[in-house]
């Protein structure tokens, strides 16, 4: 059980109802990770802004967004968000079981386009060896026809990704 007071879709008000109506309307369900958030209804306003513009990132598509967010998962064992995106990614993209399990075992095997693909590993990389990425790792992005924005929004996508692992496994949002 949550060791912390979340709003539920049940006792949701004010703004923070507000954000959980247009995730039932996109989802049809409160993704535990953000439903942590909801415990500082003010810093979850905020929040969602932010996840709202990842969501309708002018550059960034909701397929590579999902594999990015997988690949991070993986790589931080977080087993919530892999099974999440995971299930987003089929019900999107119509994955296969084999195919999901070629892009666990190498992330460049993203059904993706090659530039995409290079983004998720970079992102990945990021994720796993901060210390190693280089000015010649971001200028191959930028060979590659991506604007510092999105290389750093999609960087921030995966760094976020572990703030909302930290908060959901420190507050227990996975035993419910």
């Amino acid at each position: 059980m949550a060791i912390i007071n979340t709003a539920t879709n049940e006792t949701a008000q004010g703004e923070v109802r507000a954000i959980y109506d247009e995730l039932i309307e996109r989802l049809s369900f409160i993704p535990k990770p953000v439903q942590v958030m909801s415990a500082s209804p003010e810093l979850f306003t905020k929040y969602w802004a932010m996840i709202k513009r990842l969501i309708n990132h002018p550059r960034l598509s909701r397929s590579l967004m999902a594999y990015l967010r997988l690949g991070v998962a993986l790589t931080t064992d977080y087993p919530y968000c892999v099974e999440l995106n995971t299930q987003g990614l089929q019900h999107l993209e119509g994955l296969t079981p084999e195919q999901l399990a070629a892009f666990r075992a190498d992330p460049s095997a993203a059904d993706l386009p090659p530039a995409e693909q290079e983004l998720v590993r970079f992102v990945v990389r990021s994720i796993k060896e901060p210390e190693e990425i280089t000015a010649d790792d971001v200028q191959r992005l930028r060979d590659l026809g991506w604007s510092d924005p999105d290389i750093f929004d999609a960087t921030f996508q995966g760094a976020f990704m572990i703030t909302s692992g930290v908060l959901f496994n420190t507050f227990n949002m996975h035993e419910e």
